[in-house]
This record gives C-alpha cells, structure tokens and sequence, in this order.
C-alpha cells in the first residue's frame, strides 16, 4: 500500500512540472484560454531617417507587429521597446486588433549624427530596426593660404538639420604641420560658432582640422615662405 502511496505521489508531481515548463514566450491569453505562443515580432518605423534637430522636436513612428507560430497576428500582448540612444515614449504598451504596439522615437536632444537601434521585445521574442540620426554639419571658412609668421582667424560653425547654430558644444582643433593654435578646444556660442587664430609656423602645405558630434571638416592651408 504505501509504495502504491509513493508511486502515485511522484506520478502527480511529475505531472505538475510538465505543466510548469512551458516555453519562456508563452503569454497567458485574456480569458484565461490557452497560452499564446508569441513566434515573431515585426519592427518597423514611419521613416528610417530622425533629423538632428537641437531641439529634439523631430520623431519617427516605431511599430511592433506581434504574430504566432502560424504567422497570424496576436492582440492584447504587452511589447517593451528598448532604444540604443535618444529617447523613445510607448503611445500603445499592448496589442491591438491588428497586433500592433507602438512609441515615438526623438534624438534625446542630441544632435550628434548617428544611428539608433529600437528593439521591441514580447514573450522573450525581440525585434529591432535601426533610426540613422542625420543633418548636422560642421564647417570651416577662412583663408586659404598665409605667409609664415603671419595669423589669421578661422571661422568654425556647427549647425543641426534644420539649419540652426548648436551652442555649447565642445569643438577639437588640430592643424596638420603643426602650426600655432590659439586653442585646441573650443566651445560654441549661442549661434553655434567659434573662432581660432591661427599663426603660420610651419612653410608647408597644411590642412586645419575641426571635429565636434562626430563630425569632421577640414581645410587646406598653403604657408608660403615669403
């Protein structure tokens, strides 16, 4: 009798921790029906391009498409969205009717060009698409040409996609032969622009280079000797 007991005990528990091992992207469907096996989720976004915009103001759409095993879409399961930088707000957490979850996707204020992965997650099954932040500029104006011993200033201007000055940010200053800088690191004023003087040191052709939010410009300076 008591080893039918015992039998009978590992045969319920057995039973118990096959009902407890379904599979991780399995969601409890509303209703309390069967399990919805979450298979695919779908990512796409209303353009693949975000300007620069200082402001930050500019967005993108990101949608989640959420489909089972048999590719039919499932409503009413959550979805997480995850960004690699700027800044995303979920408009729609859950599924809906046509089995889609969304948010908004901006820069983060940050201007700087470069390209931002959005991963929409649901029932552990995850997809992504990639936003390319684009539009800011970086330019050096000035002249091109100096006889050694003399200066000249050299105008820096960095400007986001919609054409306005990007104030405050740090801009490296390098000059390939080695001729005299007022400064290596400038900062952008309010319209976005700075200035570093320049004195020929070094009768070479040179090339006077600026780089800030990933971006680089460059120009060419001729020294002449006299």
């Amino acid at each position: 009798m008591l080893k039918k007991l015992i039998s009978l005990c590992v045969v319920v528990a057995s039973a118990v921790l096959m009902s407890c091992g379904g599979s991780d992207n399995s969601i409890l469907a509303p209703g309390g029906g069967d399990d919805v096996q979450v298979a695919v989720v779908e990512v796409v976004t209303s353009s693949t391009t975000l300007n620069s915009d200082a402001a930050g103001n500019t967005k993108v759409t990101i949608t989640a498409v959420i489909k089972d095993a048999g590719n039919a879409i499932v409503q009413n399961i959550p979805v997480s969205f995850q960004t690699s930088s700027g800044s995303i707000t979920v408009t729609k957490p859950t599924t809906d009717q046509a089995g889609t979850a969304i948010a908004e996707l901006t820069n983060g204020l940050d201007p700087t060009n470069r390209a931002i992965t959005v991963t929409a997650t649901a029932g552990g099954v995850s997809g992504n698409v990639v936003v390319t932040v684009q539009g800011t500029q970086l330019v050096i104006s000035g002249p091109g040409s100096l006889t050694l011993g003399d200066s000249a200033d050299y105008q820096i201007k960095l400007t986001d996609a919609q054409g306005d000055g990007i104030s405050g940010r740090v801009v490296a200053v390098t000059s390939a032969t080695g001729n005299t800088l007022s400064s290596n690191s400038l900062t952008t004023n309010a319209n976005g622009e700075t200035t570093v003087r320049v004195t020929a040191t070094a009768a070479a052709n040179d090339t006077l280079s600026a780089t800030a939010l990933g971006q680089t410009a460059a120009l060419p300076i001729l020294v002449a000797s006299d």
